[in-house]
């Protein structure tokens, strides 16, 4: 109780994100201590540690790390075929899939910025 206490106590949208982020890391503490990795509130924590990650901070890599923990904690615990762990599958291939996204954005970017270069230097050697 006193984890999931931990978890919804006083996170508001007044909380920064590294206020939340470290009350979750605090929670996932106990919970490693307490119930070990294979537990329901464990997976809950690293969906949520996710989420700050992906959607607060911006950083996918460790975000996607923490949306395969909950993926696996569901399956261990809930079974592979849960309505959880189905959710949790499908948002770890939507965020594997925009990460691909970005990646090619950026390298389209990239490449259109050396094209650009180019140009550029052609133009200053006429």
């Amino acid at each position: 109780a006193f984890i999931e206490n931990l978890l919804s106590l006083d996170i508001t949208y007044n909380d920064s994100s590294h206020q939340m982020l470290e009350r979750y890391k605090q929670a996932l503490r106990l919970c490693e201590q307490t119930f070990n990795h294979q537990h329901k509130t464990t997976a809950r924590v690293h969906l949520n540690l996710a989420l700050v990650y992906d959607c607060q901070l911006g950083k996918p890599l460790i975000s996607l790390s923490h949306y395969r923990w909950w993926l696996l904690l569901n399956e261990q615990v809930l079974e592979h075929d849960h309505p959880k762990s189905i959710q949790a599958h499908n948002a770890v291939v939507r965020h594997l899939k925009l990460m691909a996204r970005i990646k090619m954005q950026n390298v389209f970017v990239r490449k259109v910025s050396v094209e650009e270069d180019v140009l550029a230097c052609m133009a200053t050697d006429v």
